[in-house]
């Protein structure tokens, strides 16, 4: 009887199954569609015809390669999802059209030369996912960017690169850069070393969500001398940057608005215990000078005892922030900084701050906090541009994804 029922009636049955997996079973649904077009012709040509409505993901185990090259040999243009994957076997490609097939592929981890024709030939790919193992060998990224280049669908584009930079030599350097224009999303995890060639080797204007994930260990920021440029060539405006310091790392996230899901670009790094935070900040600031000057809002959020900021320099970054928010900072420094310098104007920083908000850890210091302020906020009134100051109890929440 079921056999009976329309196709489009079949697709929804099946779309509501999928749906109504608990939560326990999550781990069911990256299955469904797979065992679904298991079952019979009819059913396999259905999933297999509506993949682009339904967004099918078959993630495959790698103990054999049949059932991928079972899929390769439909019409149907499917992302697929391949986990733990060391080694393709030899004859995985032979007798499949792997370049009109393949538009979602992800592989943690692997090896650059071991998946070098299978990169070849993904020709359709919109979503590529590589966590690179380069302890065995330096990963050639020279020879990834040119394949990526073959790959002018590509939207989504994470790679994380797992190597031990203590024995490398010079890298060589990519003497053109390749264009992705379709790229909006670039995601990378690794050592600087890599994403400096990275960023000198490709070039994607229309990026609106890219997170810097930095492993350096070292007491100051790594060279990365092309991630200015890489940044200024983003065509992206950015309303709101948030930066949060604690013990362990450093994190500077920009966002459209308010909140963790308007989140567009996020550059972090751990931090070693010798670090000089002082030069750290300076260096940071000046390499995303560019997207700094353009933000309307600031939240700094420090979670460690070693805030030694140079505020002055610091703020200066920030020409246009009208909304300052803090939470952690030493409160007497920052209202410092703000105040005229040698008889200037009281303008040089923050010249079009509208409010101060800043949080404190009892309410029975409101007063005494705020007081701190008053001198500042007497000379804007005075130049004629008031700043109201408030402060609360709650904390602010860190936007993480």
């Amino acid at each position: 009887m079921i056999n009976n029922l329309p196709n489009e009636l079949l697709l929804e049955i099946f779309d509501f199954y999928r749906q109504g997996i608990s939560r326990r079973q999550k781990w069911r649904e990256k299955y469904i569609w797979f065992n679904l077009s298991r079952v019979c012709k009819i059913w396999r040509a259905i999933v297999f015809a509506s993949s682009s409505r339904l967004d099918v993901c078959l993630y495959l185990k790698p103990k054999n390669a049949t059932h991928m090259k079972t899929l390769m040999s439909t019409d149907a243009l499917i992302p697929i999802v391949r986990n733990q994957v060391l080694k393709f076997p030899a004859t995985f490609l032979k007798g499949t059209n792997l370049h009109l097939r393949l538009r979602s592929l992800k592989l943690h981890p692997i090896s650059l030369t071991s998946i070098s024709q299978l990169l070849l030939s993904a020709t359709a790919l919109t979503n590529l996912s590589l966590e690179i193992d380069g302890h065995r060998e330096v990963p050639d990224l020279l020879h990834l960017l040119s394949q990526l280049k073959g790959m002018p669908y590509l939207r989504r584009l994470y790679l994380g690169i797992i190597c031990f930079t203590d024995y490398l030599g010079p890298l060589t350097e990519p003497k053109e850069r390749f264009p992705l224009a379709e790229l909006t999303s670039f995601h990378y995890s690794g050592y600087s070393t890599f994403l400096d060639i990275l960023t000198m080797g490709f070039e994607a204007p229309s990026l609106q969500d890219v997170n810097i994930f930095l492993h350096d260990w070292t007491p100051t920021l790594p060279p990365i001398p092309h991630l200015p440029q890489f940044i200024n060539d983003i065509e992206e405006h950015y309303r709101a940057v948030q930066v949060v310091l604690r013990k362990k790392y450093i994190d500077f996230s920009f966002s459209e608005g308010v909140g963790h899901h308007s989140l567009r670009f996020r550059f972090h790094s751990s931090l070693s215990p010798d670090l000089n935070i002082q030069d750290w900040m300076m260096e940071i600031t000046s390499m995303l000078s560019s997207k700094l000057s353009t933000t309307k809002k600031l939240v700094s959020i420090f979670e460690d005892m070693r805030e030694v900021i140079p505020w002055r320099t610091f703020l200066k970054h920030f020409p246009s922030v009208k909304e300052f928010q803090m939470q952690g900072t030493n409160n007497h420094r920052v209202a410092s900084a703000l105040q005229p310098y040698h008889g200037g104007s009281g303008l040089s920083i923050l010249p079009v701050l509208e409010r101060i908000t800043f949080r404190i850890t009892y309410a029975a210091d409101r007063s005494s906090a705020l007081a701190v302020f008053q001198p500042f906020v007497s000379a804007r009134q005075q130049a004629g541009r008031p700043v109201q100051v408030t402060c609360f109890t709650d904390p602010l929440i860190i936007s993480v994804r």
